[in-house]
């Protein structure tokens, strides 16, 4: 089969399967037959152009798993915890890279070291599905109003009383303005 070097087209910004599954297939066969890329029109940094090589290597270790049923979109997968632990197992023994085991299990690198930090301050429970955004934890000085900083806290009443007393300043002005303009009227 003879492939065509032509750039890959535009896709949109938004769009979320940036690349078709023949685009993808042409690109994995390309990579795998001469380790040479045929990057997308729209790859024109160095960051741009990492982002999609690395995606070609994702594929190209999904296709060689799985055939070309591992460029299909499949939609997500959800790993039970168990299963999170037994792949990310290896890179935290450091028997193997996280890059390593990406290629072995077609796994983006990104979702390991996510699952890795996960594991590494939850525990188990950290690798378990939860519907949703992940809630960050609130700063402990917004948690409780009397543990502030003690000299923000002086600041700020500093700050309260001074208005106090420029408002107090502003009404009493604004009751002898009053006076001022009914005593006009009677007279």
């Amino acid at each position: 089969m003879h492939l065509i070097h032509r750039p890959l087209p535009n896709r949109k910004e938004g769009f979320r399967l940036k690349y078709k599954f023949d685009d993808r297939l042409a690109a994995v066969k390309l990579y795998l037959e001469r380790q040479i890329y045929c990057y997308p029109a729209d790859a024109v940094t160095k960051s741009k152009r990492h982002s999609y090589s690395r995606a070609v290597q994702l594929w190209a270790s999904r296709y060689l798993l799985e055939g070309e049923e591992g460029l299909k979109h499949k939609g997500h997968k959800v790993r039970s915890a168990e299963e999170k632990l037994e792949l990310i197992e290896p890179c935290l023994k450091q028997e193997v890279s996280i890059k390593l085991q990406s290629t072995m299990s077609g796994i983006n690198t990104g979702t390991l070291f996510a699952w890795m930090k996960a594991y590494n301050e939850y525990g188990i429970h950290g690798l378990e599905c939860k519907p949703g955004r992940m809630i960050k934890p609130m700063p402990e000085h917004k948690k409780e109003p009397g543990r502030e900083n003690p000299a923000a806290t002086e600041r700020k009443d500093a700050e309260i009383e001074r208005l106090k007393k420029e408002l107090d300043a502003e009404k009493h002005q604004n009751i002898l303005l009053r006076f001022e303009l009914e005593y006009t009227k009677k007279v």
